[in-house]
């Protein structure tokens, strides 16, 4: 409501698409943004983009479109059945399921270098590697690279698996799926009395 009441008296960062963000200040200095989602974007990113840079700039509002957590969904998605209809990981696979694994690792990092650009990596808390599902997601694609730069590493069936965590990516851009997973989780330690006596009651009898 604020935003609306003083909008005219709040210099708004337009940028493609139709866009707009709020310019965030600290002491009179501009240190970041925050995009349409609420997200902000602050300090340097990468060591050399400041928050002025027209290329973070346009980045953010990049990653800040709609269709871009939609075009990256529907990649994972896609990429999931494709997994699915391949089965498990062997050596010597098809042409065809190389590039077809070769395509999805430049899409996936594309979309993580672009994330990474507009927030930056690492150093404070509104820089990518500060939550938890962005440090899975930077994993993934990191060992996705492995059976395609050293394709004769031993054990390279097991590091073609941990392509199965893809679909764990799909948390991230679900938000109610993210809420119940994250409910989950914080559940556990609660849990951890019934477990104890559900295994003293199987120990038993």
């Amino acid at each position: 409501k604020w935003r609306i009441v003083l909008g005219s008296h709040i210099p708004i960062i337009t940028g493609p698409f139709g866009l707009k963000a709020f310019p965030i200040y600290e002491r009179g200095v501009r240190v970041g943004m925050e995009g349409p989602s609420g997200r902000q974007y602050r300090y340097i990113s990468c060591f050399c983009f400041g928050p002025e840079s027209s290329l973070r700039e346009n980045l953010c509002f990049f990653v800040e479109h709609p269709w871009f957590e939609r075009a990256s969904l529907l990649a994972v998605l896609s990429n999931c059945l494709i997994l699915a209809a391949q089965g498990p990981p062997q050596r010597g696979e098809l042409v065809e399921d190389q590039l077809q694994e070769l395509c999805f690792t430049w899409l996936f990092t594309f979309e993580l270098l672009c994330r990474i650009g507009a927030m930056g990596f690492h150093g404070h808390e509104h820089a990518f590697l500060s939550d938890g599902w962005n440090r899975l997601d930077f994993v993934v694609v990191l060992l996705s690279w492995l059976p395609l730069l050293y394709p004769n590493l031993e054990n390279m069936t097991a590091i073609r698996a941990v392509r199965a965590l893809r679909p764990l990516r799909t948390i991230k851009r679900l938000k109610g799926l993210q809420e119940q997973v994250n409910t989950l989780i914080d559940s556990f330690p609660h849990l951890l009395d019934i477990a104890i006596l559900v295994g003293f009651v199987l120990g038993v009898y």
